[in-house]
């Protein structure tokens, strides 16, 4: 009796603490939403967007255009403020197209980040922010240019 009472309460445990644990670890979660369009715009029935992290191209285009002025000069060179500073605004697009200023305000920021330090590396803000703006960076990508 007392051997069968032990293996109930055993299992008992292990299923309790299973929910719980599946509760609480992440996991990653997909979604999607379906678009309404017209039938013309629609190239399936099943027209979905994904939900998620990522975000839409335009959302970096806008920031590429109010915060990628990589030629440095008038105001926009390493150690000048960014925050609501047009000088970093890229020259070649209509500033209507792109409204707004610059909103980062580390972007032309000579410090190194506090995780930068920890791990190591030397790359102050500016230059992150230059390497990123130039052909090939990470937000030059994601904005589709």
């Amino acid at each position: 009796y007392l051997l069968d009472f032990t293996m109930k309460t055993s299992a008992v445990a292990f299923l309790t603490l299973s929910a719980i644990l599946a509760l609480l670890i992440p996991s990653p979660v997909v979604g999607h939403e379906s678009i309404l369009a017209d039938e013309e715009e629609s190239v399936g029935s099943n027209l979905r967007r994904r939900l998620g992290w990522k975000k839409p191209e335009s959302y970096y285009r806008s920031i590429y255009y109010r915060c990628c002025n990589t030629s440095e000069g008038e105001g926009a060179t390493e150690g000048d403020p960014s925050l609501g500073n047009d000088a970093w605004r890229r020259s070649e697009v209509e500033a209507d197209d792109y409204p707004g200023q610059c909103k980062c305000k580390k972007r032309g920021s000579g410090d190194v980040g506090f995780f930068s330090k920890l791990f190591g590396k030397t790359e102050s803000h500016f230059d992150k922010w230059q390497t990123s703006c130039n052909e090939g960076g990470s937000l030059y990508k994601k904005a589709g240019i």
